[in-house]
């Protein structure tokens, strides 16, 4: 399944108490810090102390003196798994970091300016590219991942790496998007998901698996990783894999997600040619399901007969990648 991973890349949380973000999922950490002056004009000193939030463990301390850019370069480097700077060049460029206020195009305009002056300011310009991806700014998009050369990719941290790949994603530009993940998933190995799918819209269906398997071997990730090796399969045209890895996801789903995996085993059989097979595995489904979950098995079953009736393979294939096997 093609989802997001901020989870497993990264992210930012909010609450209104420190009790309150404990409680969310994802949170690894907690930093307690106090800003003050110095006697040295223009100088600040951090002191930060973080905390496992199991327990409230002391983890450590850190302590960071220089000028409000070095503080924060410093900050990023001491808090990330990696080493690695936010970028920030100057006091200008840090001033030039676009804020959406609901005008695309303005923010559009400022984000392309950002990247043609700062094209290393990596923070900055990838959450330019969320915000653009987030309003289909395609166009935007496209502008100011031009202004970005390849060889500063390296230097930018996994999160960073994760966006801009998100983002040539979806310019569909998947040969650039997979180079992104595969250097993000390094160290994110989540990150694989993304790039099985990725490999697989280049061509390389072998290396989309591969990939796809890694990250079926992480804990708690089996059965969305089956669910994508399925899904993969299907977009290489190798239907009887994409059955069975559909097959094997369904059981494996703690939650209602699950309930499309049969139907899509179905339609992977449909497309290798068994209608009857295909008839017949959904009626079972659809049967079972009715009496759990009438809601459900209302929900699929006119969105399964729609396939069923396209008069052609092609308009039957568009019809199960709009409603239930999504290309990327």
């Amino acid at each position: 399944m093609n989802r997001g991973l901020a989870a497993t890349v990264g992210t930012s949380i909010s609450a209104d108490t420190i009790a309150d973000a404990r409680g969310e999922p994802g949170l690894n950490r907690i930093v307690y810090s106090t800003l003050t002056k110095t006697d040295t004009p223009g100088e600040v000193r951090l002191h930060s102390t973080v905390f496992n939030p199991d327990g409230h463990k002391f983890v450590r301390e850190f302590s960071v003196t220089g000028n409000v850019l070095q503080v924060i370069n410093r900050m990023a480097s001491e808090l990330s798994a990696e080493p690695y700077s936010l970028g920030i060049k100057s006091e200008d460029s840090l001033r030039k970091w676009p804020i959406f206020a609901g005008d695309v195009q303005d923010f559009a305009k400022k984000c392309v300016g950002l990247a043609t002056a700062e094209p290393a300011f990596g923070p900055a310009i990838g959450s330019c590219l969320d915000q653009l991806r987030a309003s289909q700014s395609a166009d935007p998009m496209r502008d100011v991942l031009s202004h970005v050369p390849s060889s500063q990719y390296e230097g930018f941290s996994p999160e960073i790496q994760f966006s801009f790949g998100q983002a040539y994603m979806a310019l569909k530009d998947y040969a650039k998007a997979a180079d992104l993940f595969r250097l993000a998933s390094m160290t994110r190995p989540g990150v694989k998901n993304l790039l099985g799918y990725s490999l697989a819209m280049t061509g390389d269906c072998e290396g989309a698996k591969k990939a796809l398997k890694e990250y079926t071997a992480i804990p708690s990730e089996e059965a969305n990783g089956l669910d994508s090796l399925g899904e993969v399969a299907y977009f290489c045209g190798q239907y009887k894999d994409a059955e069975q890895y559909f097959t094997e996801s369904g059981p494996k789903w703690k939650t209602e997600q699950g309930q499309l995996e049969p139907i899509k085993a179905a339609a992977a059989r449909l497309m290798a040619g068994d209608q009857k097979g295909a008839e017949q595995m959904a009626s079972a489904f659809l049967a079972k399901i009715g009496k759990s979950d009438p809601r459900a098995a209302a929900a699929i079953g006119p969105a399964w007969k729609a396939i069923l009736n396209a008069p052609t393979v092609e308009e039957r294939r568009a019809k199960i990648e709009a409603t239930l096997i999504h290309r990327p």
